[in-house]
């Protein structure tokens, strides 16, 4: 991982270590979160590749479109960021399973400082999702089968 990925893991990691989270609201969160997806316990998707980190970015996927993608044990996303209009972003992606299918059914998150926004995961493990805020972003897959997993934070 290069470019905006590293520095945001650093800062993140400098963050933790000059402002530690509490260890009490670290297990609450955790708690939180088993909770929220029926006792399943969040996966991280760990990030694989970004088009911004490549020299040249954006020559073969369009004016302004970044692409990203992402794996989680049995599961790759794959992202793509386009600008709609100015400070917002149309997300759309696939969602497949380790064997390459498609994983049908299910809700995609995107979670950003002033809130949420939400698509569906449709019959070919496709979403999209319109006016995404253009800054730092997480988002959140909930499919229909299987362990829900999630991004770390990352600047689009």
């Amino acid at each position: 991982m290069t470019g905006a990925g590293t520095e945001l893991g650093l800062l993140g990691r400098l963050f933790r270590a000059a402002d530690p989270t509490p260890a009490r609201a670290v297990s609450r969160a955790y708690r939180l979160g088993r909770d929220l997806a029926g006792g399943a316990a969040a996966r991280r998707f760990v990030l694989l590749s970004d088009s911004a980190d490549v020299s040249g970015a954006g020559s073969e996927g369009g004016e302004g479109e970044r692409g990203l993608v992402f794996a989680v044990a049995g599961r790759v996303l794959d992202l793509a960021l386009v600008p709609e209009e100015p400070g917002l972003l149309r997300a759309s992606g696939m969602l497949l399973s380790r064997s390459g299918q498609p994983v049908p059914g299910g809700e995609v998150v995107f979670r950003h400082p002033a809130g949420t926004r939400r698509g569906e995961l449709d019959a070919g493990g496709g979403f999209r999702v319109r006016a995404v805020p253009a800054g730092p972003v997480s988002v959140l897959l909930r499919p229909r089968t299987g362990a829900w997993a999630v991004t770390d934070w990352f600047v689009c």
